[in-house]
């Protein structure tokens, strides 16, 4: 139970570090590929866990397996969205082309 609420206490600190915080404009400077990764990694961490749980594992693979879950799925999204994003609404930098 402390476990929870520390997690929860400490992913909410990390939100509002992002948001008020010094990583607030490096993270939406590049938001096309932060944002949906960030949720892919919250999602990816969620899934981890309870396929964890499900499995019975401990140790350094309760660890671990949640960990390479999310970091692919934020890799993944990611991308995919960037990618998508560029396609229908073209690349970030070329806002005009009056030069």
């Amino acid at each position: 139970m402390v476990g929870v609420l520390l997690m929860k206490l400490l992913a909410l600190l990390l939100f509002l570090a992002v948001l008020l915080g010094p990583l607030r404009r490096p993270f939406f400077r590049n938001a096309r590929f932060t944002v949906p990764a960030a949720v892919a990694a919250v999602a990816g961490l969620a899934v981890g866990s309870v396929l964890v749980a499900k499995a019975g594992l401990s140790g350094l693979a309760a660890l671990l397996v949640p960990f390479a879950i999310a970091c692919s799925l934020a890799s993944a999204f990611g991308k995919a969205f960037k990618g998508w994003c560029n396609e229908v609404f073209g690349e970030e930098g070329r806002h005009n082309d009056r030069h």
